[in-house]
């Protein structure tokens, strides 16, 4: 079993006295298990893992929306939500989260048939969001 935590509050300022913005906390845990099932011919390994990652959503500050005087407003930004809207076509928004979770499985079975001859049958997933 393993597993590891790290929170965003760890990390200092960037070279310019900004804030860490990458994410708010981090963990990882899993475990693997791993064997013979019948010596010297056939062996299994179990592998399981989650990660998880608390993050914000995008930082609109170093786009073309965050900058003095920028080339087009969040006024602009709606109106072209409204028009692709008006073709069915739904352009999203600026709100997000920078969440991110993923699980995955893996089993692998290792069977020495032969002197001459090897099988492998592996099944992994993973499920990420």
């Amino acid at each position: 079993m393993y597993g590891t935590y790290r929170d965003g509050d760890w990390f200092g300022d960037n070279p310019e006295g900004q804030p860490f913005k990458g994410f708010t906390k981090e963990e990882t845990y899993g475990m693997t298990l791993g064997g013979p099932i019948v010596k010297d011919k056939l062996f299994f390994f179990a592998n399981y893992e989650k990660f998880k990652q608390a993050a914000p959503g995008a930082d609109l500050s170093g786009t073309a929306l965050g900058k003095a005087n920028p080339q087009f407003t969040l006024a602009d930004v709606t109106r072209a939500q409204q028009i692709a809207q008006g073709y069915g076509i739904n352009a999203g928004g600026l709100e997000s989260n920078g969440d991110t979770e993923m699980e995955e499985y893996a089993l692998k079975l290792d069977w020495n048939i032969s002197e001459n001859h090897r099988a492998n049958i592996r099944y992994s997933k993973i499920d990420q969001s």
